[in-house]
């Protein structure tokens, strides 16, 4: 499964797979659909480790690493009104968040 035509992730996966026939690719974006192929419908998919961690720790999806390893670089946006408080707040939590789930 791949996301939609234009995705940074797909045109990166397409780039790197140039010798490889993609034909049988499914176009999938939502996580709750994509989420749905995978754990009830045998597909597969290459997706950011964190984004299934719930169904990859509980057994239902496995995980095979990627050599070389695929990386990207991310960013949070905020709302230039969001009180300093509450920036501090999202940036505390989201970099626990990446720890616990995806380094």
């Amino acid at each position: 499964m791949l996301g939609y035509r234009y995705h940074r992730t797909r045109q990166f996966i397409e780039t790197a797979a140039r010798a490889v026939d993609l034909q049988s690719a499914i176009e999938v974006e939502p996580k709750t659909l994509k989420r749905e192929l995978l754990v009830r419908h045998g597909r597969c998919s290459i997706v950011p480790y964190g984004l299934l961690w719930d169904e990859i720790k509980s057994g239902e999806l496995l995980v095979r690493r990627i050599k070389p390893r695929l990386s990207r670089t991310v960013a949070l946006l905020l709302n230039a009104s969001l009180s300093p408080p509450a920036e501090k707040f999202l940036l505390t939590t989201i970099r626990s968040i990446v720890v616990q789930r995806i380094i």
